[in-house]
């Protein structure tokens, strides 16, 4: 029963689908894996795993979350732009955001 959790101890199921991702290019049976697509796929358990309120998070998944961060950081080939979003009808900000895994500046 989904809705009687009394165990200490909690699974998650996140069932990630990631044959759209890959590509058959490679002579032996290896998979080829766009880089781009890889921080597309690594952004949305991102943002799946900041969906969990943060008191519900357990070490591993804050652990798995940070460490998502961090790849994102460190493998993005970032490409900023520049943007004007609306805060109200009269008043606007500029922001500068990459447009692959979306870190502002």
């Amino acid at each position: 029963m989904t809705e009687d959790i009394t165990h200490s101890k909690k699974f998650y199921n996140v069932n990630l689908n990631l044959s759209p991702i890959l590509e058959s290019s490679m002579p032996n049976n290896e998979y080829h894996i766009d880089a781009n697509e890889i921080i597309f796929q690594m952004k949305s358990m991102k943002q799946f795993l900041e969906n969990i309120e943060s008191e519900k998070r357990d070490v591993e998944l804050t652990e798995l979350l940070n460490d998502i961060i961090t790849y994102i950081e460190n493998r993005c080939c970032h490409t900023f732009i520049k943007d004007w979003i609306d805060i109200d009808p009269d008043n606007g900000k500029t922001i500068i955001y990459c447009i692959q895994c979306e870190k502002t500046i």
